[in-house]
Parts: C-alpha cells; structure tokens; sequence
C-alpha cells in the first residue's frame, strides 16, 4: 500500500484513519506487517465490531472513539428503545454501534421534521 509507505516515512507517532472497517483493517495489518507500529485510532464510523474481526490480533491497541454509549447500557431510554425495536423489527440481528448511532440519527431526524411540519 503506497499510502501506509508514505506515512511510515512522515515518522508519525500516531495515525487517525477515517473510513471503513475493510480498508482501516487492511492499514493496520499492513503496516503492521512491516514492523510499523504507531498508535493508530479511528472514529465510530469504522464499524467497531467489524473492525476488530476484519483485523483480527493487529486491531490491539487501536483506539476508536464512540459517540454512542455501549449498547448494552439497557437503563438509559435511548438504549432500551433500540434494543426493543432491533428485537421487534430485525429479530436475530446482533446489536452494534453502527446500527445503534444509525438508530439514533433517525430518532434525530424524526424529532426535526415533526417540529418543523408543525
């Protein structure tokens, strides 16, 4: 990957990478693969979970920031209601970060055009 060459050769100590699990992953085993090792982090965007699969033993380490609370936090109303909702509408379907903030986002939006249709 000329990429992860060209950062190696800035000498960063740490590295922001900003995009999906598949090419975040790829970044980090790459360089890893190389001996390269900075602290590398990333947003909520990156899909977390599938991040650390996708990755596998080189996502150790990585810092990724979440806007969201950890989904399993059921006594916060927000969280409770999507877990409810996932369980009523995509019954099987594990939570995540992703679908949780994308829950939120709706939520959002809906709250936005009811206030400004009234």
């Amino acid at each position: 990957m000329p990429g992860v060459k060209e950062a190696m050769a800035a000498h960063p100590q740490a590295v922001i990478i900003a995009g999906p699990y598949g090419p975040a992953a790829a970044i980090v085993k790459q360089a890893h693969v190389t001996g390269w090792k900075p602290q590398f982090l990333t947003v909520s965007f990156v899909g977390t979970e599938e991040f650390i699969k996708e990755a596998g033993q080189d996502a150790e380490g990585t810092i990724i920031t979440q806007v969201m609370p950890p989904y399993d936090r059921t006594e916060y109303p927000t969280v409770a209601l999507y877990r409810s909702c996932l369980a009523k509408y995509s019954p099987g379907e594990p939570p995540s970060f992703v679908s949780f903030e994308g829950f939120v986002d709706a939520m959002v939006m809906v709250e936005a055009s009811n206030r400004f249709t009234k």
